[in-house]
C-alpha cells in the first residue's frame, strides 16, 4: 500500500504544476526543462494533437509552440490535486490567453497533469489538454485584458 498522502505533499505537487504553467506562459525553454522528466515515460497530448512520446519529442514540440505563439498567459483554474503514493495528478481548466499583432483571444481546456516524486522533487510525466469550446462564464474576447 503506497503511503498516504500529506498536506506538504499536496503543496508541493501544486506548486510544480504552478510552475509548468509559469513557464508556458513565460515561453520559457529552461523553465520547462526543469518541470519535466527527461524519461521516455513522458507523455504529452496538445489539445488536436497525436501523443508525443519521450522527453526529447515533448521538447521539441514545445519550442514549436513557443516560435509561434508571440504572447501566451496560460492560468489554471479549478485546481484539484490528488497524490498516491510516488504519483500525483492535477485536473483543472486551462485559461489561454493568445495575444497576436494586436489582436486578443481567449480559449479553454481541461487538463490533467501527471507527476511522478523523483529525487529532484516532483517531475511532469503527462500533460493532456482538450479544448472546451463552450465553457461556462467565457468573457468576450474584447473584454479579456
Amino acid at each position: 500500500m503506497p503511503p498516504e498522502e500529506t498536506s506538504d505533499d499536496s503543496l508541493s505537487v501544486e506548486r510544480a504544476n504552478e510552475v509548468f504553467y509559469e513557464a508556458l506562459s513565460h515561453l520559457s525553454h529552461e523553465e520547462m526543462d526543469r518541470v519535466w522528466s527527461h524519461g521516455n515515460e513522458v507523455r504529452c497530448i496538445h489539445p488536436g494533437w497525436d501523443v508525443l512520446i519521450g522527453w526529447s519529442a515533448v521538447r521539441e514540440a514545445w519550442r514549436s509552440i513557443f516560435a509561434s505563439s508571440p504572447g501566451l498567459a496560460v492560468a489554471a483554474t479549478e485546481v484539484e490535486v490528488n497524490v498516491f503514493g510516488d504519483l500525483a495528478w492535477v485536473l483543472c481548466m486551462e485559461r489561454i490567453l493568445n495575444a497576436d499583432e494586436g489582436s486578443e483571444s481567449v480559449s479553454f481546456a481541461r487538463a490533467t497533469n501527471l507527476f511522478a516524486r523523483t529525487p529532484e522533487g516532483w517531475k511532469m510525466i503527462l500533460h493532456h489538454a482538450s479544448p472546451v469550446p463552450n465553457h461556462a462564464g467565457v468573457v468576450a474576447s474584447d473584454q479579456v485584458h
